[in-house]
């Protein structure tokens, strides 16, 4: 259970920050999560 939420974070949060391709609309900039 615990393993699927990091995935799903993964995918979620971290992805868009480190693909350009995740710079959507939603996200026009990287979020710094702090």
């Amino acid at each position: 259970e615990q393993r699927e939420w990091i995935g799903e974070f993964f995918f979620r949060e971290v992805m868009p920050v480190i693909t350009p391709i995740g710079l959507d609309p939603s996200h026009p900039f990287p979020r710094v999560l702090n």
